[in-house]
């Protein structure tokens, strides 16, 4: 009995040992705990290297964070990068550098999604939210019609952030800024001061080197995409509920443009697309802004303006479709200079100015008068002007038929009854033997993987 007494008294003198050790291993582990591990990482100040991000991971954006030249930033498919809040200086947004790449390739099934603080991947926010952060902004070193080097609009004084090159020395079409597909960017649109907000997509002097397409920018408070020169092509861009311009391009943009999606907010938006030739005296010089566009779907609030080409703009929109809006296409006349609408005569070479075989539905009052009109910023019209703007309508294939399309289904049912643009001889054009962005009674080709459509 007093040999098995010993033992018990042993093993439970064991027993309070081993408590009372575990309990000064916690009572350390207290004293320096160890972090737990996050997925959470914030991105700010320079990226000056070579630098992929992992998908099973969060970014924070905190203010403005630079892709310095000669630095390329890989983002996997399934990143989701959030914006924090901030205005003026402390507005943040991503900007990829002149001689900077941004890889940011996701797939159908796993887009990259760059929006505002909080809004996660399944979008926690109402879809007409504008504001939450800034936007995505490109560099580049193509052409422009810009006598010197720019800064880029949306960025604050202090910040190094130019595209293009003065007089063009040394500029090329074929620069690379990267790679971006199947990405969505929700929400942006800060305001820096004096109304200078940041696009969701900016593209200064980009070249066509960069390949920009399956793209979404939905719901930015300024302008979806705009182009400040260059020769980027992009295709498959959806821009909806933004509220100003859904396109925008100006300073000798002189890209090409393929599946264009435009959808305004019932109750905010300025126009689905605003073409601007350049500013102050580069207006007039070249290389002139006219991109080719083919296979666009623009579909209005039926409030207020809906297109125009002014300061000089010229370019082509072929096979698409113009839908639900108050306004006309409008063409600036100027008798102090030239103009977009001198673009459209024969007489003015250099440029072309050419609305060709598309679809207006329910457009104005729906008669040939109200489609295409001028306007005059200057001066007076000249006396001819109706009927040059009948002509480019009626002339160029163009025909007034419901589209049988609106804000919720851009897919037709069935084709229409107009004639079609032959494709250019360009490899970057796809076959499309159809109006708008959509083949009709098809697919469509954003319902999933854009947040618009989910």
């Amino acid at each position: 009995m007093k040999k098995k007494n010993f033992r018990l008294l042993a093993v439970l003198f064991a027993s309070i040992l081993f408590a009372a050790a575990g309990c000064k291993k916690d009572d350390d582990d207290d004293n320096t705990p160890t972090p737990a591990p996050t997925n959470e990482v914030t991105l700010e100040g320079s990226i000056t290297s070579d630098m992929t991000l992992d998908a099973s991971k969060t970014y924070h954006i905190k203010g403005f964070v630079f892709i310095e030249d000669g630095a390329t930033l890989t983002i996997p498919a399934g990143t989701l990068l959030e914006g924090l809040p901030g205005q003026g200086e402390n507005a943040s947004a991503l900007v990829v550098k002149m001689g900077a790449r941004l890889i940011a390739n996701g797939t159908e099934t796993e887009p990259i999604i760059m929006t505002g603080l909080g809004d996660g991947k399944e979008g926690k926010y109402d879809k007409e939210i504008r504001g939450l952060w800034g936007g995505l902004i490109l560099l580049g070193k193509a052409t422009t019609n810009n006598s010197i080097a720019k800064r880029i609009e949306g960025i604050p004084e202090q910040y190094d952030a130019f595209y293009g090159m003065d007089g063009n020395a040394g500029a090329d079409d074929g620069d690379n800024s990267g790679s971006l597909r199947y990405l969505q960017i929700r929400h942006g649109g800060t305001d820096i001061g004096a109304g200078n907000e940041i696009n969701g997509l900016t593209l200064g002097a980009v070249g066509n080197g960069t390949t920009i397409e399956y793209i979404e920018v939905i719901s930015n408070k300024d302008d979806g995409v705009e182009w400040f020169g260059g020769s980027v092509n992009t295709s498959h861009i959806l821009v909806a509920l933004c509220g100003d311009d859904s396109f925008d391009y100006d300073e000798g943009f002189h890209g090409k443009g393929q599946f264009w999606v435009a959808i305004q907010d019932n109750d905010a938006g300025d126009r689905c697309a605003e073409q601007d030739g350049g500013t102050g005296d580069d207006e007039e010089a070249a290389p002139y802004a006219q991109p080719v566009i083919f296979n666009a779907t623009y579909y209005g609030n039926n409030q207020g303006h809906f297109m125009v080409f002014r300061d000089n703009a010229a370019g082509t929109y072929a096979n698409s479709i113009f839908a639900n809006a108050s306004e006309g296409i409008e063409l600036e006349y100027r008798d102090d200079k030239h103009s977009s609408y001198e673009w459209v005569s024969d007489a003015n070479p250099g440029a072309e100015l050419m609305i060709k075989n598309n679809v207006f539905s329910n457009i104005h009052d729906g008669t040939i008068a109200t489609q295409i009109v001028a306007y005059a910023e200057s001066g007076d019209l000249p006396p001819d002007h109706e009927t040059v703007m009948n002509g480019l309508f009626s002339d160029n294939g163009n025909i007034i038929e419901e589209a049988g399309i609106d804000a919720g289904n851009p897919v037709p049912a069935s084709a229409s009854s107009g004639s079609l643009a032959a494709k250019p001889a360009d490899p970057f054009f796809k076959d499309a033997p159809y109006h708008g962005a959509f083949q009709p009674g098809g697919m469509n080709w954003a319902a999933s993987w854009s947040l618009y459509f989910n």
